[in-house]
């Protein structure tokens, strides 16, 4: 059975450093590419970038930014943004 994203923690620089499973279970970037490529995780793809490198997918860059959105949106409202990111399940 695979599992779903439900959060992510990011870092300062905005970049995802850890994820929370359906399961409960939290795993950092590099684990969370790995179940991908071996489709572990449900709705995550991983692309090679122009340098060979994975890289998200095109529809996980447009969520980001719907994301960061919404971040900016709270900020604006003076209110600390959440520990956690939740994703908004839309497919």
């Amino acid at each position: 059975m695979s599992e779903k994203v439900v959060a992510v923690r990011k870092n300062s620089d905005g970049d995802i450093v850890e994820l929370k499973l359906s399961s409960g279970r939290v795993i950092d970037y590099k684990q969370a590419q790995r179940m991908a490529q071996n489709d572990e995780i449900e709705g995550v793809h991983t692309l090679r970038g122009k340098r060979r490198r994975l890289a998200p997918s095109k529809q996980h860059r447009r969520k980001s930014k719907q994301r960061l959105r919404r971040l900016a949106d709270l900020l604006r409202q003076k209110r600390k943004p959440r520990r956690w990111f939740p994703f908004s399940d839309t497919s």
